[in-house]
């Protein structure tokens, strides 16, 4: 199933208020949040600057797969560099509710660097 033009423009919108939040202004020079969207998926990546700091450095985070109606959260193994489905959070049609997992992150499978003392600054 593809995404529709109103799905595509709210899951945007969703995402950008997402990383707003999530990166505080004095951050962003340091760390940034940047996604790739297409019909079928949205896929979330951290940047960090390189060892030269003219280049970013990207990093998978999560994908988040459109499939019949509902979306599928998968996670980027980096030891395998594949992705893989994360069983532990259900398919849902509520797109901002598989976001929310992802930021809660109970199972430390997005954000195992971030400590809660780096994002409170």
């Amino acid at each position: 199933m593809t995404m529709d033009t109103f799905t595509m423009y709210r899951v945007r919108r969703t995402i950008d208020g997402y990383i707003h939040a999530k990166v505080p202004a004095p951050m962003r020079t340091s760390v940034q949040l940047v996604y790739d969207l297409d019909d079928q998926s949205l896929t979330l990546h951290e940047q960090l600057p390189g060892v030269k700091r003219q280049i970013w450095e990207s990093t998978p985070v999560a994908r988040f797969v459109l499939v019949d109606g509902y979306w599928h959260v998968h996670a980027f193994q980096p030891n395998s560099q594949q992705w893989r489905p994360v069983e532990e959070i259900a398919p849902t049609p509520d797109f901002d509710q598989q976001l929310q997992m992802v930021e809660e992150d109970k199972h430390r499978l997005f954000w195992p660097e971030w400590t809660e003392e780096e994002e409170l600054g």
